[in-house]
């Protein structure tokens, strides 16, 4: 049996005995009843019943106590529940509270001083680099307008009137569109206008900021907030910290990020991206979050053209060209590909490098080496296989493979 197994039955006993919380009593009947075949020479559910404060008759939608809840995160096994359950018992014979939490975790350490690390690159040179990505207009005008924003406020200030806008950004759109390599751009130009010391670059996900139990989700925020401190702190796919119910961490963990991102306002950036409906979903889950990620850069999807330069761009880097009917091959098939919704952006585009490559590499491999000339040119034939390969796959997979 499971812990969500014994949740079910906790939740269901708490809202037949009328009870406004699912209290670790609760959780102990629900043991006793779904381990009675085990337990019911040394513990019988009457002996449990002594102990429950009477039934009420109005039904209730009860929500689980912080004491339940660690509880449960006790029960991992069918020996380790047993054990516990005795052990609880005992306490309520003895006349004990069972209702016990876990311990309050260690105040956090004090927060490490921020590296000194030079800014390495002007703004005219990091702007360049963005400017050359593929396509991406729009974003790369709402880049220069957050810049030159940022630094019209550090004028109004240096005027004795100073003005404050948010630096934090949420990026929206698909995978593959260039969000990740964006926010970089964006610290580097955050270093060169002085708006942050370094051009320090933390990426994470809900795994390095959501613990598993009680008490966990604070310490983790925090570490990885103290990491980044100086730079940017970047939560790609941040919609997963979205809460689906009272006793979910994510509530915890964003409580906690927006604390420290006012802790930290003069050194610490965060960037988080997602799917479109989802990231602002996740912004009004929190007021605090919501009033300080207030700029919103959308990420269009690649269309065929900015595609095909994607990939000419990748096999020109290793010397790689296409034959004449590969390339219009290519062009074709990926303009099919974006009509029916199933492709990857650039992640796409690299996967079909990937298998094109393959491809290339299996044809020109004769009798256990490669010709001088070898794995030079692309062929309809590298293309098809490619193509081929991808639609074999699962759609996530399509979407999501080769980061």
């Amino acid at each position: 049996m499971t812990r969500a197994d014994i949740a079910v039955v906790a939740y269901t006993i708490a809202v037949n005995r009328g009870a406004t919380t699912v209290d670790t009593i609760h959780v102990v009947l629900a043991v006793v009843q779904m381990y009675d075949n085990l337990i019911r020479d040394r513990i019988s559910l009457a002996q449990v019943l002594d102990y429950v404060p009477p039934a009420h008759k109005t039904k209730t939608n009860p929500t689980f106590s912080e004491a339940a809840q660690f509880a449960l995160d006790q029960l991992t096994d069918d020996d380790t529940t047993i054990a516990w359950l005795q052990q609880t018992y005992q306490r309520l014979v003895a006349g004990e509270s069972i209702d016990i939490t876990a311990p309050p975790a260690p105040p956090a350490p004090p927060a490490p001083p921020i590296p000194a690390t030079p800014v390495r690159r002007s703004v005219t040179e990091i702007f360049a680099d963005l400017d050359a990505l593929i396509g991406l207009t729009t974003v790369k005008q709402a880049v220069r307008e957050i810049v030159a924003r940022q630094q019209a406020m550090s004028l109004l200030a240096a005027r004795g009137t100073p003005a404050v806008f948010s630096k934090h950004l949420v990026f929206t759109g698909a995978p593959g569109t260039g969000k990740t390599t964006v926010a970089r751009y964006v610290g580097e130009l955050y270093a060169a206008i002085n708006v942050l010391p370094t051009t320090s670059f933390i990426e994470v996900s809900r795994a390095d900021l959501i613990g598993q139990f009680i008490g966990q989700t604070a310490p983790k925020v925090q570490e990885v907030v103290n990491q980044a401190r100086g730079g940017v702190l970047f939560i790609d796919e941040a919609y997963a910290l979205m809460p689906h119910h009272e006793s979910d961490y994510g509530h915890e963990a964003l409580s906690t990020l927006v604390q420290l991102m006012e802790n930290y306002r003069d050194d610490l950036v965060v960037i988080m991206a997602g799917y479109r409906d989802e990231m602002r979903a996740l912004i009004n889950v929190n007021p605090g979050l919501r009033s300080r990620m207030t700029t919103y850069i959308d990420f269009p999807d690649y269309v065929p053209a900015e595609l095909g330069q994607i990939f000419t761009n990748i096999i020109a880097h290793y010397g790689i060209t296409l034959t004449p009917e590969a390339l219009e091959y290519l062009t074709t098939q990926l303009g099919q590909v974006f009509t029916t919704g199933e492709y990857g952006n650039a992640r796409y585009v690299r996967s079909l490098w990937e298998h094109a490559f393959t491809s290339m590499a299996l044809r020109e491999f004769v009798d256990g080496s490669y010709p001088a000339d070898a794995l030079r040119q692309l062929t309809c034939a590298d293309i098809a296989y490619a193509l081929t390969k991808l639609a074999a796959m699962p759609a996530p997979l399509r979407t999501l493979t080769s980061s």
